[in-house]
C-alpha cells in the first residue's frame, strides 16, 4: 500500500513539474514594441524576443545544431 501511494505521490509531483516547465509564460505590457519602435537589427529583434521566450523554447534553441 505505501509503495503504491508513494508511486502515484511521485507520478503527481514529476506531472506539476512537467507542465511547470512546459508552460509557455505570455507577458503583456509596456515592454511590447509598436509598429514605430520595431527592432531594425537582428541584434536589436534578439533583444526584444529574448525576454518573452520560455524556459523551455530557451532551452529548446540553446539545444539546436547550427
Amino acid at each position: 500500500m505505501k509503495l503504491a501511494l508513494s508511486g502515484l505521490l511521485i507520478l503527481v509531483v514529476a506531472s506539476l513539474a512537467f507542465m511547470w516547465i512546459a508552460t509557455a509564460r505570455t507577458e503583456t505590457g509596456p515592454e511590447l514594441l509598436g509598429p514605430e519602435n520595431w527592432p531594425v537589427t537582428v541584434e536589436e529583434t534578439v533583444h526584444d524576443l529574448l525576454p518573452r521566450l520560455s524556459l523551455l523554447e530557451k532551452l529548446r534553441f540553446m539545444l539546436m545544431k547550427k
